[in-house]
């Protein structure tokens, strides 16, 4: 992904630049993707069931709407 970005922006090509993919071979080790946590059926009806709406309103209506406009959280 950084080769692309820098490609894209820069207009380098850095596949030349054997020590600079080296070095970012090193860096990367170890590294790990964050999973995103996804709510499954059962706990966004019990959210809606049992939520406040004095306090969680707005959060509610984002996402009945997300869910029936099948929106992105960007869109949101």
């Amino acid at each position: 992904m950084l080769r692309a970005t820098i490609s894209t922006k820069n207009s380098i090509d850095i596949s030349k630049c054997k020590q600079m993919i080296a070095f970012l071979k090193r860096q990367s080790e170890g590294y790990r993707l964050k999973k995103s946590k996804i709510f499954i059926k059962d706990e966004i009806g019990r959210f809606l069931k049992q939520a406040d709406d004095k306090q969680f309103l707005l959060t509610t209506v984002a996402l009945i709407t997300g869910i029936a406009g099948a929106c992105r959280k960007e869109e949101l």
